[in-house]
């Protein structure tokens, strides 16, 4: 019995222990890191480096050659064929976007005669980091469960025609700041009563 009540006594003191100690409920978090490698360590510089890159009239498909936007020496960089960027269209089409509200260098690009020579160039990076953040011990025992999502992303796509640069296009999140909470009234109840369950059968 009294093994009992001092078992029972540290379980309703710990919220308190942790709730007190800041610092160590905060090393007691989880968290994640995810990276797409890149040569870039912000949006800022990403767009900056694309933007100042892709001239239209300007920049020719060998100047890629022996640069951050080289596909064949740098990573994380799609290639997009003619098929696979009408397939891409033909996805927004579905979306409400019709082949009328596409610019005319892109319809230009993709027609049949062209056949291989519209090659398109996707260029992406970022940095996402999750870290746990509320009562170490309610999310230890599934009770509430909060997150903060920060980072940031690129997404840069260039046109050619041949050698001839005809179009960029960009999108991304400088600022990424998200944060997640997740309730559960009932904690670790639903957990042990499905391993009971399962034990009786």
């Amino acid at each position: 019995m009294i093994r009992r009540n001092t078992a029972l006594m540290i379980l309703l003191l710990l919220p308190v222990f942790l709730g007190a100690c800041s610092g160590l409920q905060q090393k007691l978090q989880p968290d994640e890191d995810s990276i797409t490698v890149s040569p870039w360590t912000s949006y800022q510089e990403a767009h900056k480096e694309f933007h100042d890159f892709f001239q239209k009239g300007k920049t020719v498909r060998s100047d890629l050659n022996n640069t951050k936007f080289d596909p064949e020496i740098m990573r994380n960089i799609r290639i997009l064929s003619n098929f696979e960027i009408r397939q891409m269209l033909k996805s927004s089409e579905g979306q409400g976007v019709s082949m009328q509200d596409v610019p005319a260098v892109i319809r230009e690009c993709l027609r049949e005669e062209n056949g291989e020579e519209c090659v398109g160039f996707i260029y992406g990076g970022g940095a996402s980091k999750t870290d746990g953040k509320g009562n170490v011990f309610l999310r230890a025992l599934d009770f509430k469960k909060e997150d903060l999502v920060t980072g940031w992303s690129f997404r840069g796509i260039a046109l050619f025609s041949g050698q001839t640069f005809v179009y960029r296009g960009w999108d991304g999140d400088p600022n990424k700041y998200i944060i997640n909470k997740k309730s559960n009234p009932l904690g670790p109840l639903p957990g042990l009563v499905k391993t009971g369950i399962g034990l009786v059968l």
